[in-house]
């Protein structure tokens, strides 16, 4: 199948696989078309297990290498990491993956803070992001190290500016990525949660001043390799964060180096259903490389509309292609709130002189189908760069709110399968 814009940008979809979902995708090559993915099967039982699997040809054909399943016990927590993300340094052909850790007790998997909750889920006071190095596409490893910033003041519980271990947590998740600057420096974008004088998470008042959820914010680490390339050495930047009745957070930030070296950084607002704005986009400037980042804004069209987004993840990059700057992103026709509906998924590029998006360019990658539930969501996809085509290309699972429950799925028509979106852009 495929859909195309007048913007020249054609869209076509591909089954990856059945009954599946992609964790995480990436080239462990700069100069040979070997993939790497980390794929959660049997979705429709709730039963599957996490595949590791490598493609030699670009895609074409898979073979399972082994499973993703690291855990470690610590006492009556239980660590665990996510399935990581990939990037390949051009300018030496090293490969750098990075994971984000995160402690769970006994109370299993919970994630909800909820209406003037006073706790703070162990998750959210335990993140930690890990990484470590090859420089022989895959074959070894250096030893796994957590990302410290530099300077007397920082180690392993105090790890960067703002955060502490058991305090707050700092995430560089799965579906974000890395970018390398012409420079070569590194620019890893992260969010955290906002700590008060006190040590405490700070909740900010919703429009009606009631107190509803701890702040989370932005921030971006700049890596340079030692001269001996034996590590990274990380620099972080000041903290994102958002003035209040605007969004209770900031999140899943991904930057982009525009044609003057200035730097965009665009993050997921996790919008309250209480708050001011409608569901939007923020984004940042930076003009340093990333060192200090300006205010939070809301992400706008020419004319000073927004662009209408629900909570979901953004991806932001310049595409070698061709050199533009595009964003896909769930962008809707009109206002919502909150994290949904999460259709259309689009890609549009963004003006690399006023930051805008350019709504000419706005091209449907997925939309809801006749055969698909109120609730589909076409989000967490993973993203590469075809080596072959120089095409942005996504891997994404048709994803639907409350996946256990059996209503969900109206007379079996809905198929929680993995398709392959490559976006043929023009040249």
């Amino acid at each position: 199948m495929s859909a195309k814009s007048e913007s020249g940008i054609t869209v076509e979809k591909t089954l990856h696989k059945k009954d599946a979902f992609v964790l995480a995708m990436a080239y462990t090559s700069q100069t040979k078309p070997i993939l790497q993915e980390t794929v959660q099967e049997g979705l429709r039982e709730f039963n599957g297990k996490k595949l590791i699997r490598v493609s030699e040809d670009n895609g074409k054909t898979w073979t399972v290498t082994g499973e993703d399943n690291w855990e470690e016990k610590r006492g009556d927590r239980t660590a665990m990491r996510d399935a990581g993300n990939s990037h390949i340094d051009p300018n030496n052909g090293i490969l750098i993956q990075f994971f984000s850790e995160m402690e769970y007790g006994p109370e299993g998997d919970y994630d909800y803070f909820g209406a003037g909750a006073d706790g703070t889920p162990l998750q959210s006071r335990t993140g930690k992001i890990f990484y470590h190095f090859s420089k022989d596409e895959g074959k070894t490893w250096t030893p796994m190290k957590q990302l410290i910033q530099n300077g007397p003041d920082y180690d392993a519980v105090h790890w960067a500016d703002g955060i502490y271990y058991e305090k707050n947590m700092g995430f560089f998740g799965e579906l974000m990525r890395v970018t390398q600057l012409r420079d070569g420096t590194l620019i890893v974008p992260i969010c955290f949660n906002l700590l008060g004088e006190d040590g405490k998470m700070i909740k900010l008042p919703d429009r009606f001043g009631e107190v509803i959820w701890p702040i989370e914010m932005c921030a971006t680490f700049r890596g340079r390799w030692r001269d001996d390339l034996s590590d990274i050495d990380w620099e972080m930047s000041n903290h994102v964060t958002i003035s209040e009745n605007m969004s209770r957070a900031l999140c899943e930030p991904a930057v982009a180096e525009m044609n003057d070296g200035t730097l965009m950084m665009i993050m997921r607002g996790s919008v309250s259903a209480r708050q001011t704005l409608p569901g939007v986009k923020f984004f940042s400037i930076s003009r340093d490389g990333g060192r200090t980042w300006g205010p939070a804004v809301p992400l706008t069209y020419p004319n000073g509309s927004f662009v209408h987004s629900p909570g979901s993840v953004p991806n932001l990059f310049r595409c070698s292609r061709n050199g533009k700057v595009y964003l896909i992103a769930n962008i809707l026709p009109e206002p919502c709130r909150m994290a949904d509906p999460r259709y259309p998924l689009k890609i549009v590029e963004i003006d690399q002189k006023y930051f805008w998006a350019i709504p000419e360019t706005e091209t449907v990658i997925a939309d809801r189908q006749e055969q698909h539930p109120k609730f589909v969501r076409f989000s967490n996809w993973q993203r590469i760069e075809d080596q072959v085509t120089g095409n942005p290309v996504i891997y994404m699972t048709d994803d639907i709110i409350d996946r256990l429950f059996e209503d969900v799925f109206p007379g079996g028509t809905f198929a929680p399968d993995a398709y392959r979106y490559e976006i043929k852009v023009p040249d």
